[in-house]
């Protein structure tokens, strides 16, 4: 099949700066507002930790999305999901499916061994939620097709 790449989502990272740039904001008019020193300390602590979680979300998150690293790459072998660093063998997979939580949708892998289930949180991918699921079941029917265990022998396999 080849190999099928989603990458970082913009919209997320721009999403994300906005965030943290009016969560600063607030923080600097409070201190600004109150003329206290002590009170300055700790604005100037909850600042410095503000802009230290944004430093490691740029370089996280929105660092790869500008330059379209992809989030997501699927080959006949395996998931490769750099975000978490995680990488999944189709040959290591009993089920996949598509979850939703209260923040998030994911993928959640059923896997062979010592790890029984893995899930992948969609946010940080571009795309359509249900088509990256659909494609990922694709790749995984065919593994599963070259395995020769959907019905197929081998030599059937296009």
């Amino acid at each position: 099949m080849g190999t099928t790449t989603f990458v970082y989502s913009k919209a997320v990272g721009f999403t994300g700066i906005a965030f943290f740039a009016g969560f600063m904001s607030v923080f600097f008019v409070l201190g600004f507002i109150a003329n206290d020193s002590k009170l300055w300390m700790f604005v100037s602590f909850i600042e410095v930790s503000i802009l230290i979680s944004l430093a490691f979300f740029v370089r996280r998150c929105l660092v790869p999305a500008l330059k379209n690293q992809p989030a997501l790459t699927l080959d006949d072998e395996k998931l490769t999901f750099p975000v978490t660093g995680s990488v999944i063998y189709w040959k290591d997979v009993i089920e996949i499916s598509f979850d939703k939580s209260r923040y998030t949708k994911y993928l959640s892998f059923d896997l062979l061994g010592d790890r029984k289930n893995i899930g992948l949180g969609l946010t940080w991918v571009r795309g359509d939620n249900k088509a990256i699921y659909e494609t990922v079941q694709e790749y995984f029917e065919q593994s599963l097709k070259e395995d020769g265990q959907l019905g197929y022998a081998k030599d059937d396999v296009v």
